[in-house]
C-alpha cells in the first residue's frame, strides 16, 4: 500500500475546522503539533490515491492565505500497518481526482482501488524536467554520445544505455500533462525544453556524421524508415510513460520505453545529414516526428483515462477544450504521416 504524509501548517484558530474537514475524508491517522507564529502543524497519514483529495479540500478552504502551507511526503513504511480499505456502498463513485464521492458530490470514506499519485505530485515530478540548464544540456549530449556509439557498433545494449539516460522523457510527458490540465505556461516550457534537446542532439549527431564514416548496420537502417509497427511501439511507449508516472514509478524505469522512440532515430537523422545522405535522414526524421506525435497522443489519452484533471470546474472546462484540440491535432498529424509513409512505400 502506497502512503503519503501530509504536513499542514495552519493558524491555530483553524485547527478544529481542518480536523472536522479531515473527518469527512479517507485518512488513516491525524495528529497535531505546536508550530510557530500562532500556527499549528497537523500531520495526516493517507493513501497515495487519496492524497490529492486532501490537498484539494485544503486549497479550497485556505486559498489565497499566506499563513497556510501544505507539504506532501512519501512514506516508505509505518507501524502498525494500515488496514486495507473495505468496499463502500454500491452507489458511490469516483471523482476525477481519484477520491470517492457519494450521490451529493461529497467525499465518502472509501479508498481508490488503484494507486495513482495526485495532480500536484505529477506536476512536481515533471516541472523540474522542463528547465533548460547545464544538467539537461549535458545529459542530452551524453545520451547522444551513447546512442551514437551503440548505433556505430550495432549494439542494442549500448543503445539501451542511451535510453536509460532519457533526457527527452520529462519534456514530452510534461507537455502531455500540460495539455491534459490546460496549463499553457507548462506547455510553453515543455516545448522549449523539448526543442532545445532535440536540436542539440541533432546538431551533435550531425557533427559526428561529418567527422566519422557512417557504415550501415541493422540498428541504423531500421531507423531510417517508419512503419505501422513503429506507430504501435510509440503509442505503447506513451501509454507506459504516462501510466508509470501516475503510479509514481521512478523515471529510469519509464525512460527506456519512451526513449526507444526518440533518441535513436534522432541521432540516426543527424548522422545521416552529416554523411550527406539526405534520403535516409528524411526517413529517420519522419520516424522521429511520428514517434513524438504518438508518445504525446498516447500520454494525453492515458492521463485523461486515469482521471488527471484540474481542481476547479472552470479549469476543468478549459482543460477539456485544450485536450480535445490537442488530441484532434495530434491525430490529424499522425494520419498525415502514416499516409506519407504508405505512399512512399507504394
Amino acid at each position: 500500500m502506497a502512503l503519503r504524509l501530509v504536513h499542514i501548517l495552519v493558524p491555530a484558530d483553524r485547527k478544529d475546522a481542518v480536523r472536522k474537514m479531515l473527518d469527512g475524508l479517507e485518512v488513516h491517522d491525524v495528529w497535531t503539533e505546536p508550530g510557530h507564529d500562532q500556527r499549528v502543524v497537523l500531520r495526516v497519514l493517507v493513501d497515495a490515491g487519496n492524497a490529492q483529495s486532501v490537498m484539494d479540500a485544503l486549497e479550497r478552504q485556505f486559498h489565497g492565505r499566506e499563513d497556510f502551507r501544505v507539504v506532501l511526503l512519501n512514506v516508505h513504511a509505518t507501524l502498525p500497518r494500515p488496514k486495507e480499505p473495505e468496499p463502500g456502498p454500491e452507489d458511490e463513485h469516483k471523482n476525477s481526482t481519484g477520491a470517492i464521492e457519494n450521490g451529493n458530490g461529497e467525499s465518502a470514506k472509501k479508498a481508490s482501488p488503484s494507486v495513482r499519485v495526485g495532480r500536484e505530485e505529477l506536476l512536481a515530478a515533471l516541472e523540474s524536467g522542463t528547465r533548460v540548464d547545464t544538467d539537461y544540456l549535458a545529459m542530452t549530449i551524453l545520451a547522444a554520445i551513447v546512442a551514437a556509439i551503440g548505433l556505430f557498433r550495432g549494439s542494442v545494449a549500448v543503445i539501451i544505455g542511451a535510453m536509460v539516460i532519457a533526457p527527452l522523457l520529462a519534456p514530452n510527458m510534461a507537455l502531455a500533462l500540460a495539455t491534459t490540465l490546460g496549463d499553457r505556461e507548462l506547455a510553453k516550457r515543455s516545448v522549449r525544453t523539448n526543442a532545445t534537446g532535440l536540436l542539440l542532439a541533432f546538431a551533435f549527431a550531425t557533427i559526428l556524421g561529418l567527422a566519422l564514416p557512417v557504415v550501415d548496420n541493422p540498428e541504423i537502417v531500421s531507423r531510417t524508415a517508419a512503419s505501422i509497427a513503429d506507430v504501435v511501439l510509440a503509442l505503447a511507449a506513451g501509454c507506459a510513460g504516462a501510466l508509470a508516472f501516475t503510479a509514481g514509478a521512478p523515471a529510469g524505469l519509464v525512460g527506456v520505453m519512451v526513449a526507444v522512440s526518440l533518441m535513436p532515430p534522432l541521432v540516426v537523422a543527424g548522422l545521416m545529414v552529416g554523411a550527406g545522405r539526405f534520403g535516409p535522414a528524411g526517413g529517420a526524421l519522419l520516424l522521429l516526428a511520428m514517434n513524438i506525435i504518438c508518445v504525446n497522443l498516447a500520454a494525453v489519452a492515458t492521463f485523461l483515462c486515469t482521471g488527471v484533471s484540474p481542481r476547479t470546474w472552470w479549469e476543468k472546462d478549459k482543460a477539456r477544450r485544450a485536450s480535445r484540440r490537442a488530441v484532434i491535432a495530434w491525430s490529424v498529424l499522425l494520419v498525415l504521416l502514416v499516409l506519407i509513409v504508405a505512399l512512399g512505400r507504394g
